[in-house]
């Protein structure tokens, strides 16, 4: 029952948003919420986490329009976009989500940084198809994302 909720409500998103959009929400969201989360990635050394604006309609040009970040963004939604098409078959989601979280350790990514990831990627979900993702939706998703951090942070 899950797995239908998480498979229709992100091809609904896909639908009406390009990978470079929901990565944009996703990723406004999670430094919005742990400004610290920035600091992992390389294409923002010279971004003043502090002139990050709390308005989600309105992103900051100077990050979310640099070329680093988009391909990022990118790259996570079609990540994304493959887990939700294997949800089906758990043994290969656990094989790609236990390299991807040895590689995060190594980036410093936490336990705790796994949470607040799930919290952004509800509330962008939320944002974008508002009326069309409900409880269900979120308690779905919630249960997504906390398989993606128990398989991703299993061996901490």
């Amino acid at each position: 029952m899950k797995v239908d909720v998480v498979t229709s409500s992100w091809h609904e998103i896909r639908a009406v948003a390009s990978a470079e959009a929901i990565g944009t929400m996703l990723f406004h969201r999670l430094f919005v919420l742990d400004p610290v989360m920035l600091s992992y990635f390389r294409f923002s050394s010279t971004f003043d986490v502090n002139a990050l604006s709390i308005d989600f309609s309105t992103p900051n040009k100077e990050l979310f329009e640099n070329v680093g970040f988009l391909e990022y963004a990118r790259i996570v939604v079609w990540a994304i976009d493959m887990l939700v098409k294997d949800l089906g078959d758990l043994g290969k989601c656990a094989e790609i989500l236990t390299d991807l979280g040895a590689r995060h350790k190594e980036y410093g990514v936490t336990i705790l940084n796994y949470d607040t990831l799930g919290v952004a990627l509800v509330g962008s979900l939320r944002a974008e198809l508002k009326g069309k993702f409900g409880e269900r939706e979120e308690e779905s998703w919630m249960w997504l994302s906390g398989v993606i951090k128990a398989i991703m942070t299993k061996t901490e």
